[in-house]
């Protein structure tokens, strides 16, 4: 087997396969009402998408950005503080993310997508 054919059964039959449930499960239990509030959601969707997207875990830095963006009023922001730490914790809870533990202080703290197959299907269908 070449590695463009690896390359091929991953990309087509495990990421964007249909038989691929787990990830069709994850992205589809993010729109459920007792997970998240409407403007939860929206966090934590934009989340995930910029986070399938980077090459590097996230830290404090790029969440707040993306809640900035998301709630460019810093007073409204503030109301809603708590709103990033309710969406980051669900995530890490139900298995979307992980908080990365490392020597280097650069690197411990940040977070990234548990399962490489869940990134890559979250690149895929968040394009």
């Amino acid at each position: 087997m070449t590695s463009a054919e690896i390359d091929d059964i991953y990309e087509n039959r495990m990421v964007r396969g249909t038989r691929n449930k787990y990830c069709t499960e994850m992205m589809s239990r993010l729109s459920k009402d007792e997970l998240f509030t409407p403007s939860e959601r929206r966090l934590a969707q934009e989340i995930l998408k910029q986070l399938a997207r980077e090459t590097s875990p996230f830290g404090s830095t790029q969440l707040e950005g993306i809640h900035a963006r998301l709630v460019p009023d810093s007073t409204q922001r503030l109301l809603v503080a708590v709103d990033l730490d309710v969406v980051v914790e669900t995530l890490l809870h139900d298995g979307y993310i992980i908080r990365l533990r490392s020597e280097d202080p650069e690197q411990d703290g940040r977070l990234r997508f548990a399962s490489n197959i869940l990134r890559d299907f979250w690149r895929y269908r968040t394009v």
